[in-house]
C-alpha cells in the first residue's frame, strides 16, 4: 500500500514526458496510468540529460561502494554489468544493429540488415569494443577515485541524442524516433541541451576544454556518416551515439 502511494506521489509530482524518457531509456519500474501520447514522446527529448544524469548518480553510488570492498578492476566490471541492465542493453542493440547496417551496400540493404534481429560479426565486434574500452577507462577512474566522471559520461551522451534529433532529418516514416522529431520542441530542447552541457563542462572539470571539443567532434563525425549513408539518423543510430559518445567521454576523462 505504502509503495502504491508513493509510486501515485512521484507521478504527480513528474511531467508525464520525464517518465516517459525514464521508462524508455532506462529498467527503473515506471508505470503510466495511459499510454504516452505523440507529443508526450517529442517532449520526453528534453528530459534526456535529466535521465543521463539519474543513471549517472546510480552508477556513481555503485562505484563509491564496490571501491570500499573490491579491487578496482572488479569494481570497474560490476558497475559496467550496472551500466548494462540500467539501460536494458538498448543502447548496445543500437550499436550493433547500426554497426551491422554499416556493411549494407545501398541505403534500402542498410535499412533491411537493421531490421533483421540476428548479430552479424560487425555487430558483435562493436559491442565487444565499446565494453572493452568503458571497462579500461572505468578501471582507472575508480581507481583514481573521478566519481563525477561516471556522472559527466551518461549526460553528455544523452545530449548527443538531443543535438542529433535538433540538427537531423529522421531517416524513416514511422516508428518511435519519428513521433519524437514530428512533435519535438525545438526551443525548449536547446534550452535543456545547452543546461546539459554546462553541467556536463562543470562535472567534468578542468579538462573540459579538451574534452567537450573532442566529444563534439565524435559527434559530428557519426552524423555526417549518418548523412551520407542513410539520409538522416534512426533509433538505432541514437542508440549507436550514446554508446560511443559514453566510451569516448570515458576514455577522455581517463
Amino acid at each position: 500500500m505504502y509503495i502504491l502511494k508513493f509510486q501515485l506521489s512521484i507521478r504527480r509530482a513528474m511531467p508525464t514526458p520525464f517518465l516517459v524518457a525514464l521508462q524508455f531509456l532506462t529498467t527503473i519500474p515506471v508505470y503510466l496510468n495511459v499510454p504516452p501520447e505523440p507529443r508526450d514522446w517529442g517532449a520526453s527529448l528534453n528530459w534526456y540529460g535529466v535521465v543521463g544524469l539519474v543513471i549517472g548518480a546510480l552508477l556513481m553510488l555503485a562505484a563509491w561502494v564496490f571501491d570500499h570492498f573490491l579491487a578496482p578492476m572488479v569494481a570497474a566490471a560490476l558497475v559496467l554489468v550496472l551500466w548494462v541492465l540500467l539501460t536494458g542493453a538498448l543502447h548496445l542493440d543500437g550499436l550493433g544493429d547500426s554497426a551491422d547496417g554499416c556493411m549494407g551496400s545501398s541505403r534500402e540493404r542498410a535499412f533491411e540488415i537493421m531490421r533483421d534481429s540476428r548479430a552479424g560479426s560487425m555487430a558483435v565486434s562493436a559491442i565487444a569494443l565499446v565494453l572493452l574500452v568503458k571497462f579500461a577507462a572505468l578501471s582507472t577512474l575508480i581507481g583514481r577515485g573521478e566519481w563525477l566522471a561516471l556522472l559527466a559520461a551518461p549526460l553528455l551522451a544523452r545530449a548527443g541524442v538531443q543535438a542529433l534529433f535538433l540538427t537531423t532529418p529522421y531517416a524513416r516514416e514511422s516508428g518511435i524516433g519519428s513521433s519524437m522529431v514530428e512533435h519535438i520542441e525545438r526551443d525548449r530542447l536547446l534550452i535543456m541541451l545547452i543546461g546539459a552541457l554546462v553541467i556536463g563542462a562543470i562535472l567534468v572539470g578542468i579538462s573540459a576544454w579538451l574534452v567537450l571539443p573532442l566529444l563534439v567532434l565524435v559527434f559530428a563525425l557519426l552524423r555526417r556518416y549518418m548523412m551520407r549513408k542513410l539520409l538522416g539518423t534512426t533509433g538505432d543510430c541514437a542508440g549507436a551515439l550514446v554508446e560511443i559518445l559514453e566510451a569516448s567521454a570515458l576514455a577522455l576523462m581517463v
